[in-house]
């Protein structure tokens, strides 16, 4: 039998909402985005949770919860609208990372149309050797 300390019982407890009503939630996070707005700094879901008073985890976690899913999607968005629309302003590395993350790949494929295929080549070559033989 293993010994389990009444610490790690009360760990597996669901803990307390911080946020217990959607709108309390929602004020919260309309208070970060304008904060950071007055502030001029970027939005982002670390920034979110440090000015919640959470972990980032906690913000996921209220992202599965029914009442809670929509408002954090909403915020979570936002957030990374407002990195994908700095990393395009910001030039061709921004977009290049941008476009990989959306599954484009970062190739060339170079078609030359005036050249001849392998089988035309290997014909020539036949028939050049066949013109040498019966010169001979």
């Amino acid at each position: 039998m293993a010994f389990v300390s009444k610490r790690s019982l009360e760990n597996l407890k669901p803990r307390e909402l911080k946020f217990k009503t959607r709108e309390e939630l929602q004020s919260a996070i309309d208070d970060y985005f304008n904060t950071m707005d007055g502030e001029k700094r970027p939005y982002s879901i670390a920034g979110l949770a440090y000015f919640l008073n959470v972990n980032r985890q906690t913000i996921y976690n209220y992202e599965y919860r029914q009442e809670f899913s929509d408002i954090i999607i909403r915020a979570r968005e936002r957030c990374i609208m407002y990195m994908e629309e700095k990393l395009m302003l910001k030039g061709t590395a921004g977009q290049i990372f941008l476009a990989k993350n959306y599954g484009y790949t970062d190739r060339q494929d170079i078609v030359n149309h005036d050249a001849k295929s392998t089988e035309d080549e290997l014909q020539e070559f036949e028939k050049s050797l066949y013109e040498d033989n019966a010169k001979s």
